[in-house]
């Protein structure tokens, strides 16, 4: 037996009806002979059957996949990265040079003046201030897929400077 369209591991059945598992296990008896199977360390459950539990648990399952109308396209494209200049803000706290917890995080502001974090490998080299008494200012992308700013490029050679 393999794994195809008619079985589906419990652990990925108990995540798409947001479950735990102990609530799919206590309705394993209900199942009819042959309709959960243990293969080696992994639960295997009949899709007749996980739409049965998810029918008791009151959970629609297979969950319906949307279809956009002819002529439309399937999914909207994806929005590109945004590549901004940003402007240091935050400076080291700590007596190893980090500026927050975090160790790979330091603030900065955009253009508008809203404050982000940024996501950088050495924050000991990003300083409010230059050398020259300018503002630090260095390029950074807003991942969209995960919702923060990642330094682009590379970081400087030396505390505050390029």
């Amino acid at each position: 037996m393999t794994i195809d369209d008619q079985w589906i591991a419990e652990d990925l059945l108990a995540m798409e009806l947001a479950v735990t598992r102990a609530v799919l296990r206590s309705h394993r008896p209900a199942a009819f002979d042959g309709e959960v199977q243990h293969k080696g360390n992994r639960v295997l459950w009949q899709k007749t059957a996980a739409a049965r539990v998810a029918a008791k648990l009151g959970v629609t399952w297979p969950i319906p996949q949307k279809t956009a109308p002819p002529g439309q396209p399937d999914a909207a494209p994806a929005l590109p990265d945004v590549i901004e200049t940003l402007t240091v803000i935050s400076g080291p706290r700590f007596a190893d040079g980090r500026h927050f917890a975090n160790g790979h995080v330091i603030q900065a502001t955009r253009a508008n003046g809203e404050r982000v974090n940024v996501r950088v490998n050495c924050p000991q080299k990003f300083v409010p201030r230059g050398p020259d008494g300018s503002p630090m200012q260095f390029e950074a992308r807003l991942v969209r897929a995960f919702g923060y700013w990642q330094l682009t490029g590379r970081e400087p050679r030396y505390v505050g400077r390029w």
